[in-house]
């Protein structure tokens, strides 16, 4: 005989109610815009977007409590974990919600979900200040290896010019020196080459085949490299662009004047710490030297960091989205143009919990059904522009803008003053020189004249000797 069971009322009747209204104890800390911690020890921000929604939907409710010593969570000497990852690992709590980043040495101690979030390492600074290198304004345009080479194929030039000028044959039959275009001396030469990179040209030309030819392509030089600087000179006066001391890692660990820092007690720290990239490692051996002169370069408040960064002559390396957030209330931080160390934001469970995968399946649905987006919408304030980023009107050029122009007279004339006492000085030598020689020449004269005359009024007495 066969038969069939059928029931009228559910084995398990909870099933349908989730967690059936279980209080959860969740940790975090607060980090803007993802916690931001109320009054009467309320919390709201990213996380707790997710966390209302996941209560919601899974029918539990929490109570919220931060880690005693307000770390994420590193490992000790002793193999134990600080922060909220110690708290996992012991079971003092049932959740963490805070952006915690998820590295394979905190999962052997706890869980992660499915990553709701991720973001990027990064290094923010203050801007300079913008009259700091005014005076630089004339030598901005180019490079300095650029201005170097210019600067030495100036005298180069005007050598090959005096050389082939002084030892062209074309000149040979110029008997009487006429026709030599003021050029066969190098002070000529290099003053004429000097003028004609200024697009001033010179007096005399080069009569010669071969100066002409030399000449011809130092001018497509000077026309190439003054309509450049000139193009560019104009964007450098016109326009404001905030140029940053450094731009990566690398360029960072070569400041002298710079310290840096980051989060304690984070993931940073390990990260730093057991990294085996050199420029990451220099990082890691600055963090240490700096804190031992220093402990807040290493503060678990970025508060306290920012605040470093404002002060000048300091880098904080966090998070890219905390940073933009920075960046729009403050329009004097600058952050670089490198991103390292990636980072996955995810909730956190004690290690093997049967809820990781509920709470993993849920923030999924989230991810995809696009409130993530609309909550971060939400969340993340819009940019601001600073006041000198829109320019609307042209810029008045200031006298601090073209100062640099008003020190090449002044270094003109301090160079004209020593050339002209210079000359004084040779002017002084050669007529003394000469002096000396002309009164060398009349004593030997006079003594000359004296020896005649003796010898004639020897002659003289001789004569009347005889006679007698």
């Amino acid at each position: 005989m066969e038969g069939q069971t059928s029931f009228h009322s559910e084995v398990f009747p909870n099933m349908g109610f989730g967690f059936n209204g279980r209080k959860f104890t969740v940790a975090t800390l607060e980090w803007a815009p993802f916690v931001v911690a109320l009054p009467n020890n309320t919390y709201t921000g990213l996380c707790f977007d997710l966390l209302e929604h996941m209560a919601s939907s899974l029918n539990f409710t929490y109570e919220v409590v931060e880690p005693s010593d307000r770390q994420w969570g590193i490992l000790n000497a002793n193999g134990t974990w600080t922060g909220l990852v110690g708290q996992l690992e012991k079971w003092e709590v049932d959740l963490v919600a805070a952006p915690l980043s998820a590295q394979a040495k905190r999962e052997e101690v706890m869980d992660f979900t499915y990553s709701y979030y991720i973001d990027y390492t990064t290094i923010i600074m203050k801007k300079p200040d913008p009259y700091e290198k005014k005076w630089r304004t004339l030598i901005d345009p180019f490079s300095e290896q650029l201005l170097l080479c210019v600067l030495i194929s100036l005298p180069v030039m005007s050598l090959l010019l005096f050389l082939f000028e002084r030892f062209s044959p074309y000149y040979a039959r110029e008997d009487d020196g006429e026709g030599m275009g003021g050029l066969h001396t190098y002070q000529d030469a290099f003053w004429y080459m000097y003028g004609a990179l200024l697009t001033q040209g010179g007096e005399y030309l080069p009569q010669s085949q071969t100066g002409r030819t030399l000449l011809s392509s130092w001018w497509l030089f000077c026309i190439i490299m003054m309509a450049t600087y000139s193009g560019n000179l104009i964007a450098f006066l016109t326009v404001t662009k905030d140029k940053p001391p450094f731009t990566t890692v690398a360029g960072m660990i070569q400041m002298d004047n710079y310290r840096w820092g980051t989060i304690g007690g984070s993931s940073w720290i390990d990260a730093f710490n057991e990294t085996k990239v050199s420029d990451f490692k220099k990082v890691w051996a600055g963090m240490l030297r700096f804190n031992a002169s220093d402990p807040s370069v290493l503060s678990p408040k970025s508060s306290v960091h920012f605040d470093k960064v404002l002060a000048g002559d300091y880098a904080y390396i966090g998070d890219k989205t905390q940073m933009e957030i920075k960046m729009a209330e403050e329009c004097s931080l600058l952050m670089a143009d490198e991103f390292f160390l990636p980072l996955q934001y995810a909730f956190g469970f004690p290690n093997v919990s049967p809820y990781t995968k509920i709470f993993s399946d849920e923030l999924l649905y989230v991810h995809e059904s696009g409130l993530l987006h609309i909550w971060k919408t939400r969340r993340w304030p819009q940019r601001s522009f600073c006041a000198s980023e829109l320019v609307t009107v042209a810029k008045t050029i200031t006298l601090v803008d073209v100062q640099s122009a008003f020190y090449l007279i002044g270094i003109g004339l301090g160079l004209a003053t020593l050339v002209c006492g210079m000359e004084k000085v040779a002017f002084w030598y050669k007529s003394r020189f000469k002096s000396k020689q002309a009164a060398r020449h009349r004593k030997s004269v006079c003594s000359g004249l004296s020896m005649n005359k003796d010898s004639t009024e020897n002659a003289n007495n001789l004569k009347s000797t005889t006679k007698s």
